[in-house]
């Protein structure tokens, strides 16, 4: 039995979620673009206006509120600085704001030409973090795809509870993992900004290193809810595996390869950024979080592909 995606992001999520509407994304499914008027993807969720616009499914359940990273103007590793501290007009607050990193929506609404070629851009951001966010986002619509495409079957009557489930948790963890590309981008530009902070003085020294230990926790932070929410997807399309349309088995195959490399990825990220938290019990704890959640996704893939090879499977457990 997989889990549910709804979970709460620690440190930074109280501080950039709930008060957004969320945007129109670009990257499959369906809706219109306010930008352009194109074939966009619309969240099952709904919003202040209504059920979000594109092809209503009632029979979904319907996930609870997403979280919302915040606009540029609230970085969080921003906000707790105050002046600078040597007296300046320009703040530490301006300072970070003045990286040129993506807004919050920015990634989510290109298509994927146009994520591709910004990825192979000389910014750095986006970068690997939101690489691997994306890449789960694309397992998980892997996972509903295969879940849709077996509802309604009579061959596979007896799962329709499996594929309901994944069904709601696939729609769910794609679009928070797309979020996630934008918040991976935003952190990594807060972070690069905190290591651009002046240092000639022992004062400006102290508030670089503030900054950068703050902005170093958000940047491990993102990725790792990206982690938690790719273990998901790995259960689900565990769940799925022989208990779904055969028809689509190599694509749950491809879902599983996915995430995995998906996971390894946000791992990756994580990893590369407790050095700089400053706090080595903390780093420690992330490290376990981090190899627990890695060591889950390896036995929900492997056993993914053991059951697509073996066949069908019985019916999960009730409950």
């Amino acid at each position: 039995m997989f889990t549910s995606v709804a979970r709460t992001c620690p440190s930074w999520a109280s501080n950039w979620y709930a008060t957004r509407t969320r945007p129109t994304l670009r990257i499959g499914g369906h809706g219109r673009s306010s930008r352009s008027g194109r074939q966009t993807l619309a969240s099952p969720w709904s919003t202040d206006a209504g059920p979000a616009a594109g092809r209503s499914r009632p029979s979904n359940p319907t996930p609870p509120p997403l979280n919302r990273p915040p606009d540029r103007t609230s970085l969080p590793v921003a906000a707790p600085l105050g002046p600078h501290p040597g007296g300046a007009a320009t703040s530490w607050h301006a300072t970070i704001r003045a990286v040129p990193v993506p807004s919050p929506t920015e990634l989510a609404d290109l298509t994927v030409a146009e994520f591709s070629e910004r990825l192979a851009s000389s910014e750095p951001v986006p970068g690997g973090g939101s690489a691997s966010a994306v890449a789960g986002s694309f397992a998980a619509a892997l996972a509903a795809m295969v879940a849709r495409l077996s509802a309604d079957r009579p061959r596979y009557a007896e799962h329709t509870a499996t594929h309901d489930r994944a069904l709601a948790a696939a729609e769910a963890a794609r679009a928070q993992l797309l979020e996630l590309a934008d918040a991976d981008a935003l952190a990594y530009g807060a972070l690069a900004a905190a290591n651009r902070l002046p240092r000639a003085t022992a004062e400006e020294q102290a508030g670089r290193a503030r900054a950068t230990q703050v902005a170093a926790r958000d940047a491990t932070l993102v990725p790792l809810e990206t982690l938690r929410i790719c273990r998901t997807v790995a259960e689900l399309v565990e769940a799925l595996a022989g208990r779904s349309n055969v028809n689509a088995a190599s694509d749950l195959d491809v879902a599983a390869h996915l995430v995995e490399a998906a996971a390894a990825g946000a791992a990756a990220n994580v990893r590369i950024n407790l050095p700089s938290l400053g706090d080595a019990p903390e780093a420690a704890r992330i490290e376990r979080q981090v190899a627990d959640l890695e060591a889950a996704v390896r036995r929900d893939v492997a056993g993914a592909h053991a059951a697509t090879m073996a066949g069908p499977r019985a019916a999960e457990p009730a409950g």
